[in-house]
């Protein structure tokens, strides 16, 4: 496999005999214990990705493949040189470290700001103040330093409360519009 592992974990569907035939996941592979299971499981089965996409999978700065990297490649190095052995074959390990074959950890926090500022602002329209209000916080704890960030919290907190000030407002004098008009109200025991 070159440069990253294709099989996700949310998007797979396995049978629970073979992977129980195989061992399961192996303890001391951590954080590559997905890549060792799939090229085990290659060797008593095929494995294949559906053309159609079905998942939409968040890649973020607090991700194993980034926060242990280093970790990772030399486990996901001896399991393909374990699968190699066994399969009686020499091969050359084609994996890249996290930085060295894509985004550094800086640019994965970038992509995660923009991710979440992205979505932040799609659920204040959509009216979802709550929603909204976490991902702005997300913004902040990944680059506090950044006025964008702060900015986007109080234009979500304004918002909010505007929008709750005029349901209260307009709840209030609908009820008392009702209780002027003469209207008969319900009574309350």
């Amino acid at each position: 496999m070159k440069g990253k592992c294709w099989m996700l974990h949310p998007s797979t569907m396995l049978r629970r005999d073979v992977v129980r035939r195989i061992g399961g996941y192996r303890p001391e592979f951590r954080v590559a214990q997905d890549y060792d299971l799939w090229l085990r499981l290659s060797e008593v089965g095929q494995l294949a990705n559906l053309a159609e996409p079905l998942i939409r999978y968040r890649e973020h700065s607090h991700a194993a493949s980034t926060r242990r990297a280093v970790e990772q490649l030399a486990l996901a190095r001896r399991a393909f040189e374990e699968a190699c052995e066994r399969r009686g074959v020499t091969g050359t390990f084609e994996l890249t470290l996290y930085r060295e074959g894509g985004r550094t950890p800086s640019e994965a926090r970038t992509w995660s700001y923009r991710h979440c500022r992205w979505i932040s602002l799609l659920t204040l329209e959509a009216g979802r103040w709550s929603t909204s209000s976490v991902y702005a916080w997300k913004c902040v704890a990944l680059k506090p330093w950044r006025p964008g960030a702060w900015w986007h919290v109080g234009k979500t907190l304004v918002i909010w409360a505007r929008h709750t000030l005029k349901n209260r407002f307009s709840a209030s004098s609908a009820m008392s519009g009702s209780l002027m008009s003469g209207e008969p109200t319900e009574n309350v025991k």
